[in-house]
């Protein structure tokens, strides 16, 4: 691992108004868990503990939160099942409520990746977050797979957006404002994604917060369905700006040591320099000022919860486009993506590769908004089983995509087929979902599900299939193989894309 810590500071390259003696304990951290992540993970405990060990009842000789962790939770049922069933049960019990009190400044995995939306259809998103999924998807045109190139005249895709979280409603009423009324693509890139501001930035958000709340109020607003609690946030919006110095503190108590690797892991000094400064002050280059820290993130109404600990940009982008964006033409793989990705130079540092994707999908969507080729409602609505209401408004949309998020996480399949069903036209609605948290609910979707030898195995695999990969993408060279990151990671990662009949 690369002494980041250290030559970071000899840069010089502080964030504006930082506190120093702050920040450096948060590098120098970051680089003392690097190096000690390998001999500290539970993982290595794991591997020396006797075949015989109970699990989990009598092991207090190694921290019971791991296995917390694992199972997402301390039931004594969960624990139970755990313990007494075998590889490839699934958890039967009750499903975990979705905890709304955790507030997302923007999206935490890539939205429709390669997934294409048809201009001239109607598509729902659930759970939506933000409108990320319209900058990762594909745009084409009626009846064909040709990319929308920009032009005005044709059909108009709808998008609508349902999503129980009255803050992720209010701040992409407002992002949607500003790109309507023609606001510069840095400044919606600003108050999106970046904990700081410029003038300018916080000058295009209080008139377009002040256009959204005059619609609201004269009963303007179009389509969207805007409930008491997203005007409230909206109205303590209004006229509020925050001190850079609170922003600087409130970003550096929001982050745990485990969001800071991905420092450790890039070998490029121009990589790791821009990390540690976006591990610092979570903004954005090249795109602004930093006079003001973000209305969005920062002063939130306390009632409707707190922010996510470790949100990163990073996680809003396809790595595949990361790496393209970083490299350009002199990837390995270019000829292979440049007819979707289009003639991109690369970046000189991996921060700035993923503010410059970013920049020409917030561009291309905001022309697509502005020539009403997209269509966007918002909605702050819960969608569930027990509300028919909306799921009939939803199937009278004649939705012919739907996207899910992870909503499937919190419901039985029996619930999850009975929404999507009372959603779907008769025929034609391709639906779109993923899981985060299915490797809790099934037994053998963790190395630590398994005995010692099979957890030294799939351990090794995994350290195997990542240089292959790495190898594969022609990437070796720019990160740390393996990765440095608790190995339980690395044999996980195995179980999920390796051969099963190599688990046992």
């Amino acid at each position: 691992v690369s002494d980041f810590h250290v030559k970071f500071p000899k840069r010089g390259n502080w964030p504006v108004r930082c506190d120093k003696e702050a920040c450096m304990q948060v590098l120098r951290s970051a680089y003392e868990h690097a190096r000690a992540m390998p001999m500290l993970s539970w993982f290595g405990r794991f591997l020396k503990m006797p075949e015989n060990m109970p699990l989990p009842r009598n092991s207090l000789d190694f921290d019971e939160s791991d296995i917390f962790q694992r199972l997402g939770g301390t039931d004594p049922r969960v624990l139970a099942w755990y313990a007494e069933s075998e590889i490839g049960s699934i958890n039967p019990l009750k499903f975990s409520p979705y905890n709304s009190n955790i507030l997302h400044s923007f999206t935490n995995h890539p939205r429709l990746d390669d997934a294409i939306l048809e201009l001239g259809t109607s598509h729902v998103s659930i759970g939506f977050t933000d409108l990320g999924e319209l900058l990762t998807c594909f745009l084409t045109e009626p009846g064909n797979e040709t990319l929308w190139d920009g032009k005005a005249a044709g059909p108009t895709l709808v998008w609508s957006g349902y999503e129980r979280s009255a803050y992720c409603c209010a701040k992409t009423l407002v992002i949607l404002q500003m790109m309507q009324q023609d606001c510069s693509v840095d400044s919606v890139l600003q108050t999106w994604y970046s904990t700081t501001w410029s003038n300018g930035t916080l000058h295009q958000f209080r008139l377009a917060l002040l256009s959204l709340l005059s619609d609201i109020e004269l009963g303007q607003s179009g389509t969207h369905t805007t409930t008491p609690e997203v005007l409230s946030i909206l109205s303590h919006w209004q006229g509020k700006q925050v001190p850079l110095e609170k922003a600087r503190r409130h970003w550096l108590s929001n982050i745990s040591k485990t969001s800071r690797a991905p420092i450790a892991d890039c070998t490029k000094s121009s990589d790791q320099e821009a990390l540690c400064r976006y591990c610092i002050s979570g903004e954005l280059p090249g795109i602004g000022s930093s006079d003001y820290g973000s209305v969005i993130m920062f002063c939130v109404p306390a009632e409707f919860g707190e922010l996510s600990l470790n949100e990163s940009f990073f996680e809003c982008i396809p790595f595949e486009r990361l790496i393209a964006h970083r490299l350009g033409k002199q990837w390995k793989l270019w000829s292979w993506v440049s007819s979707a990705y289009g003639d991109i130079s690369g970046a000189g540092d991996i921060v700035q590769a993923g503010v410059n994707y970013l920049r020409g999908r917030v561009t291309t969507l905001r022309q697509a908004i502005q020539l009403k080729r997209v269509k966007v409602s918002i909605h702050h609505a819960a969608v569930e089983p027990t509300n028919p209401d909306i799921l009939r408004k939803i199937k009278n949309l004649s939705p012919h995509t739907i996207s899910w998020s992870n909503v499937c996480d919190y419901y039985s399949p029996q619930d999850f087929h009975v929404m999507a069903q009372a959603c779907s036209m008769k025929t034609d609605t391709v639906h779109h979902l993923y899981s985060m948290n299915w490797v809790r609910r099934v037994k053998g979707a963790s190395c630590m599900d398994f005995g010692l030898e099979g957890r030294q195995r799939v351990l090794d695999l995994g350290k195997k299939i990542t240089s292959q990969v790495y190898h594969e993408m022609g990437i070796g060279d720019f990160f740390l193989d393996p990765p440095s990151t608790n190995p339980i990671n690395i044999a996980d990662y195995y179980i999920a894309v390796g051969d099963p009949s190599q688990v046992q």
